[in-house]
């Protein structure tokens, strides 16, 4: 309805399509889902969490029993509403981005471990594509490649002592593994997978074109300086990328059934 009405107004200037999401709307969302989850017993992830109130309310809910776990996304602690404006369509993505009180409110929490697990939400469009909504903002797709960012983001964070390297795994391997069920991932251990990534949390640079192996050549986190990257990455037992190179195959790849 937000949407209708701005675009009803003739608004296309980059900060309508954040004026059609406010932050009170996820926390309604996730109320409507957790009184539900209550209700029924139900397992319940909250994807995308981009506010500390809807962090709040998934702990409250935890507290009260119900079976609810939050993912968040390495842009809510990174971008605010001042980069949309720079980077207008570049930075269109939902949930959106908010001020920056939410953003160090976010970092805040998911040290008191608040967040449970992390996701890349990496959704990438060409240039031409997010070009579109130069202009107008309603003519970009949503969605930003996250995928090289989201590990150098949060291993920033362990620098500057927002939260530990223990809590990175535990949202990063443990958590997620154990809570969709994925057979022999997120512990090391007999009779598990050998997947593995090592990190160098005193490398420091820049995030650059030279940085992303994706087909997506490019990122709105490039241009940002970074202190902790990943520096090899094993997957059952065999090294994929070893120093920003990759080394894998792409048959190397394999489908995991999770346990119902």
């Amino acid at each position: 309805m937000n949407e209708e009405r701005m675009k009803a107004a003739g608004r296309t200037d980059r900060l309508s399509f954040n004026h059609s999401r406010p932050g009170f709307g996820e926390v309604e969302a996730i109320r409507r889902a957790l009184f539900f989850a209550k209700q029924t017993g139900a397992r319940v992830m909250i994807p995308h969490v981009s506010t500390a109130e809807g962090l709040l309310e998934v702990r409250r809910a935890k507290e009260e029993g119900v079976h609810v776990w939050a993912e968040s996304c390495p842009q809510y602690f990174t971008f605010t509403t001042d980069d949309f404006e720079k980077q207008g369509p570049y930075l269109k993505f939902t949930p959106v981005m908010h001020e920056e009180e939410n953003r160090l409110l976010m970092w805040d929490l998911i040290g008191k471990g608040y967040v449970d697990s992390i996701g890349s939400d990496h959704s990438p469009f060409t240039v031409a594509e997010k070009e579109a909504g130069s202009d107008n903002i309603w003519k970009a797709p949503n969605g930003i490649p996250g995928l090289e960012a989201e590990l150098a983001v949060f291993l920033q964070g362990v620098n500057e002592g927002k939260l530990s390297l223990e809590d990175v795994v535990r949202m990063t391997s443990y958590n997620p593994a154990h809570i969709y069920r994925l057979p022999s991932k997120g512990e090391i251990r007999t009779g598990y997978d050998a997947d593995l990534t090592i990190v160098d949390l005193s490398l420091e640079k820049e995030f650059t074109k030279e940085t992303i192996h994706s087909k997506c050549p490019w990122s709105p986190y490039m241009g940002r300086t970074f202190k902790g990257w990943p520096v090899m990455t094993v997957v059952r037992g065999q090294i994929v990328a070893k120093d920003g190179k990759l080394l894998g195959s792409p048959s190397h790849g394999k489908h995991i059934c999770r346990e119902k």
